[in-house]
């Protein structure tokens, strides 16, 4: 597991939760340009963390929803998981001989507070899997 997604309608409102029912403190994340979206991060192991991830008002409106439907979500709650891999196009092309569409790839970043620009990609984050039960997957390249 890379990481879970821990969705809010508002990032404060769901760092409150966070550190409410569990106890623990979140560290900077960062923006979503585009996205309409920002996160807060929770360390869970050496290569696995929860992102905190809300919408973004200082941003323009995104051209489409926001992803991990936080444009109709009404209340904070784990939205799904993340699975890392190392080559993103052959695992869609595997699960699709199998029956399961995973959509296509999306790039995807994130401005860190200092600055840094942080790139990815990863299968669709718009598509539904099973009310978040099926994870998304990431190659961090």
């Amino acid at each position: 597991m890379d990481h879970l997604v821990f969705a809010a309608p508002d990032l404060d409102e769901g760092v409150r939760h966070i550190e409410t029912h569990l106890g623990i403190a979140t560290s900077p994340g960062g923006r979503h340009a585009g996205y309409g979206t920002k996160n807060r991060l929770v360390g869970l192991g050496p290569k696995s963390y929860m992102e905190v991830v809300g919408v973004d008002l200082d941003q323009p409106e995104p051209n489409r929803e926001r992803w991990f439907g936080l444009d109709t979500l009404n209340a904070p709650r784990l939205v799904t998981w993340c699975v890392a891999v190392s080559d993103l196009n052959d695992l869609i092309v595997r699960a699709k001989l199998v029956g399961l569409d995973l959509g296509e790839s999306k790039k995807g970043s994130r401005r860190r507070e200092g600055g840094a620009l942080l790139e990815w990609q990863m299968t669709d984050p718009w598509a539904e899997r099973a009310g978040g039960i099926i994870p998304f997957f990431i190659d961090w390249g």
